[in-house]
């Protein structure tokens, strides 16, 4: 799989494969990818990305998580954000 800045491809993560796009690589053969369907990001070594050329399904498939921006939200409570910490 020829690895650059913006492709996609099936990776790793905590045991299960997700579709991911590269956002950077590193100096040491790593990428940093945001998993498209879930929104987090996570790094791999390249030799670790998976093609999605053969599944047409995959490939069109929109990516299912977005980046939002909230205007005039408020924190209702900060026992909210407990998990995340």
């Amino acid at each position: 799989m020829q690895v650059g800045v913006g492709s996609c491809g099936l990776a790793q993560f905590e045991e299960m494969f997700y579709r991911a796009e590269v956002q950077s690589l590193t100096a040491d053969g790593r990428a940093v990818l945001r998993l498209v369907d879930f929104g987090n990001s996570t790094t791999v070594p390249t030799t670790e990305l998976f093609s999605l050329a053969g599944d047409q399904s995959l490939l069109s498939t929109p990516a299912l998580c977005f980046d939002a921006v909230f205007d005039d939200a408020e924190l209702i409570g900060e026992d909210i954000l407990e998990g995340e910490r």
